[in-house]
């Protein structure tokens, strides 16, 4: 089996995923919080509510920033916007039924 070479996007995205896994996964209520904020969130946001969305985004945000950090700098040019999209394009296509934790949603970010 070949290893596949991963693009800068998505060496970010997989930052962030992990980064994101581990503020949700907290073993305490604050943890617990997000995870049941962040999973309104995205129904609501597939349901059309751009504020839903703008939230998941601005919560996520720091995370991207600290994997764009992560990056060599000659390769960090639209890797913000790029990992926003792919984001957006993950959220608007999860389906809730089948994997109604965030945490999954997370784990099918790559």
């Amino acid at each position: 089996m070949q290893n596949k070479k991963l693009s800068i996007t998505e060496t970010a995205v997989l930052l962030v995923r992990e980064e994101v896994i581990e503020k949700t996964h907290q073993k305490n209520e604050r943890g617990k919080m997000m995870e049941d904020e962040l999973f309104d969130l995205v129904l609501r946001a597939q349901e059309g509510d751009k504020e839903a969305l703008s939230k998941i985004i601005a919560t996520v945000l720091p995370a991207i920033r600290n994997a764009k950090q992560k990056i060599k700098k000659d390769r960090q040019d639209d890797l913000e916007q790029n990992i926003v999209e792919t984001l957006i394009k993950k959220i608007m296509t999860y389906d809730l039924n089948r994997t109604p934790d965030f945490s999954t949603f997370c784990k099918k970010l790559d």
